[in-house]
């Protein structure tokens, strides 16, 4: 297997995307001075390497950045209403793209950088690496990773428990995300959707049960699940050499091999589609 540790023993996962955002709106005087937000930006890094060396007891040059930020996501071009409610800031954007041409910047264009984040997240726990953390303030990356933190100053790394990460996972599903126009079932929110689990079970044959059963077709339970679904390690093929090779590339910054990524997208969207079909076949 190769050695992915490169001589650093702990990886910060920066949700960059985010980190980008936080920088540029916290810079409120001149929302045009880059210079100024990138200073941010750079204080915002510097809080995550000592909350990682607080967290680990570990020096802080044991710590490397791992920025990730989204390429054009595979999911809009199969569904175009993917996140099509969310608003444009041109002036933010202006501020990526220079950022974007950092040389530390890891970036897949298929993949958003919750996707990539994940897949990295979900292949240290597979070889028993405890050694990273991720900093993102999207909620539902918290659904997927354990060891989570937001982008700030002052807030403090949290731990789940996996069986309450996974469980978290399984009710998103059935709630949707507004933000990113994914319906799921209707006036089912977190709370409500964690009551259906408790009655039909904890798994993703209970999840797309619950969407048949209220009448969401199957078309529609199969693009909700393919829109929200990070490539989380259900839902693929484990321990496969496309897996482990886009990881080791994003995390010594190489250029990640496109058919890696769509050997994931593919195996995704064939076990989804599998499942759903067998589940909506299933006579009552």
């Amino acid at each position: 297997m190769t050695n992915i540790n490169n001589g650093y023993a702990y990886y910060a996962l920066l949700d960059y995307d985010g980190y980008i955002c936080k920088a540029f709106y916290a810079n409120k005087e001149d929302p045009m001075n880059m210079t100024a937000s990138a200073t941010i930006l750079k204080d915002l890094e510097l809080a995550a390497v000592e909350k990682m060396s607080a967290y680990f007891n570990t020096p802080k040059d044991t710590i490397r950045l791992i920025r990730i930020i989204s390429g054009h996501s595979w999911k809009k071009d199969i569904y175009p209403s993917y996140k099509r409610q969310r608003k444009r800031d041109e002036y933010l954007g202006m501020f990526r793209d220079k950022v974007k041409t950092y040389p530390s910047i890891r970036l897949v264009p298929q993949l958003e950088a919750d996707e990539a984040i994940v897949l990295i997240s979900d292949y240290l726990q597979s070889i028993n690496k405890d050694n990273y953390i991720v900093f993102s303030d999207d909620k539902d990356l918290r659904y997927y990773c354990p060891k989570c933190c937001k982008i700030n100053i002052t807030e403090e790394v949290v731990k789940q428990d996996n069986l309450d990460v996974y469980k978290s996972q399984l009710i998103q599903m059935l709630a949707g995300d507004s933000e990113d126009n994914i319906k799921g079932i209707p006036r089912v929110g977190m709370k409500t959707g964690e009551k259906l689990l408790d009655k039909y079970g904890y798994d993703l044959k209970s999840v797309i049960r619950c969407f048949k059963d209220n009448e969401i077709d199957i078309d529609n339970c199969l693009r909700d699940l393919l829109l929200i679904i990070p490539l989380a390690k259900e839902y693929r093929d484990e321990n496969t050499l496309a897996e482990e090779s886009i990881v080791t590339d994003l995390l010594e910054g190489r250029r990640v091999i496109d058919a890696h990524v769509c050997t994931l997208l593919i195996n995704q969207i064939q076990f989804l589609s599998k499942i759903v079909k067998e589940v909506y076949d299933e006579k009552d």
